[in-house]
């Protein structure tokens, strides 16, 4: 679980949001190479005006965001190898991740609480 990390972003528009990935594979102490994939990556999901970004100390920090537990399953079911095997994981991994796949979004917080809010009313259109 050491390998998957959690990135919080905000959005000028969409407000909150976040994703999960490889984060391990790069240099803890330096996060901007890891950052800079992210946030290409997010335009694809239509954050284009992020605010702020940075990498999460732990998962629970974006537990609470819209599909983290199904994007966390996609990340828990794929194998870390450990000894030899390791060290060439990490490259495929980080050539994968550069590529901007392998980056799990996990959707806008608030554009999942007004969907849930449109279904409990029955998506009866706003007055």
């Amino acid at each position: 679980m050491e390998n998957i990390v959690g990135i919080k972003f905000i959005d000028k528009i969409k407000g909150e949001g976040a994703v999960i990935t490889w984060g391990r594979l790069f240099d803890i102490i330096d996060t901007t190479e890891l950052l800079d994939v992210v946030k290409k990556r997010l335009i694809q999901c239509g954050a284009k005006n992020i605010e702020s970004i940075e990498l999460c100390y732990s998962l629970m920090e974006i537990s609470d965001q819209p599909y983290f537990y199904e994007c966390l399953v996609y990340f828990i079911q794929n194998p870390i190898p450990f000894g030899d095997g390791y060290a060439t994981w990490v490259k495929k991994k980080r050539k994968t991740l550069l590529a901007g796949k392998e980056i799990s979004f996990l959707g806008f917080k608030k554009q999942y609480v007004d969907y849930l809010e449109r279904k409990t009313n029955g998506f009866l259109p706003k007055a």
